[in-house]
């Protein structure tokens, strides 16, 4: 596979010579809003059957969801709790239906991002942990997406990947680069 790099304006662009792969980064050392990989959403406990949660080391995400027996892929009952696990601060977001695989907690626990759907739309949205603040709404019907590091990578929706149009990557640093904590 072939790349090319060159620098403009303070961002690192690498074009690879594969249809599928634009990436964006910055070249500046990362800030802790990177994405890595989904939150583990667990069942709270057999005795709390409708509330599951996902753990990092400062913040716990709380969901609801009144189906109590088979596996939960969504949670379509609001609120969703950012909770924070030292001091027992929490806000609460009331939405549409979140997906559980789609859950991601930044590296400094300052940003959450959720895939949030409806009847007609599928949005990627990330909210500050402190406030339950939303710094972005990123509309993803249709598309296919995917989380990588401080990057959100979207491409249109097609059925060969040979003839898929590029990947856009956006970059997620401005909108979690400025939020500030409780737990600071």
């Amino acid at each position: 596979m072939k790349s090319f790099t060159f620098l403009k304006q303070g961002l690192k662009v690498i074009a690879f010579a594969t249809p599928l792969l634009v990436h964006v980064s910055h070249a500046s050392a990362p800030s802790g809003c990177e994405f890595n990989q989904p939150l583990a959403i667990d069942r709270v406990s057999e005795h709390i059957a409708d509330r599951y949660r996902g753990i990092g080391s400062r913040i716990e995400v709380i969901f609801r969801n009144e189906r109590l027996n088979g596996p939960v892929d969504v949670f379509p009952e609001p609120p969703l709790t950012i909770q924070h696990v030292n001091s027992g601060k929490h806000c609460e977001i009331d939405g549409g239906v979140w997906v559980r695989a789609a859950v991601y907690l930044s590296g400094n626990e300052k940003a959450l991002l959720v895939q949030e759907y409806s009847g007609s739309t599928d949005e990627l949205i990330i909210y500050g942990t402190d406030h339950c603040e939303q710094r972005v709404r990123i509309d993803v019907t249709g598309k296919r997406w995917r989380v990588s590091g401080s990057a959100i990578h979207l491409s249109e929706r097609c059925s060969d990947d040979a003839l898929c149009p590029a990947e856009t990557a956006l970059s997620v640093e401005k909108y979690c680069s400025s939020l500030k904590g409780f737990h600071q």
